[in-house]
């Protein structure tokens, strides 16, 4: 009877990941600004489990990597065209010794924050401000388009050896699903 349970639980765990550990990582309020070229800002919410918060406590670099992209609306059929994009990252790495994060902000030029809260360092990590996404080509009045916005806990990097001895470290990754916000150049 109890090795069933077992089964059980290691089944719905695996097939049921974010009902397991808790919710899924999601990306939420998203605004697009159109003055003076295109910037957004947004938020990716449950963004951190106790896993994730454990390994940056224990002093490895963690890193959340964003994409947003503007493209025309064709509908299903059609591939969209690309008008802009911006990739970047933010990293967070705990100092041990001084008990502080370090936060570097590449979308800011690489900007590093230190702060030993660790609600400011969440919020650092998870809050994207007014992003300049880097034009392609010249959009057009009254069509319609689709920013997509997309986050990524990049693989935690640990010394050689101990990549092997913490294989399940892999299980820490997320990746939100695009998010997608419609407008019409007005």
């Amino acid at each position: 009877m109890n090795r069933s349970i077992t089964y059980l639980i290691l089944i719905f765990a695996f097939l049921f990941p974010a009902a397991a550990f808790g919710a899924q990582a999601e990306i939420d309020a998203v605004t697009v600004d159109l003055n003076g070229g295109v910037r957004s800002s947004f938020v990716v919410k449950n963004a951190f489990t106790p896993q994730i918060e454990e390994a940056i406590m224990s002093g490895v670099h963690t890193s959340f990597n964003f994409f947003a992209e503007v493209n025309l609306s064709h509908g299903l059929f059609w591939f969209d065209e690309r008008f802009a994009f911006v990739q970047f990252r933010h990293t967070v790495k705990y100092d041990t010794l001084k008990k502080e994060y370090l936060v570097t902000l590449d979308e800011r030029g690489g900007k590093v924050v230190r702060t030993a809260d660790i609600a400011e360092m969440k919020r650092l990590m998870s809050v994207v401000d007014s992003v300049s996404l880097k034009v392609t080509a010249p959009m057009s009045k009254g069509k319609k388009y689709d920013l997509r916005v997309k986050a990524e806990l990049s693989s935690v990097k640990l010394p050689f050896s101990l990549d092997y001895l913490l294989f399940f470290v892999k299980l820490w990754d997320f990746e939100t699903d695009w998010y997608y916000y419609s407008f019409t150049l007005g």
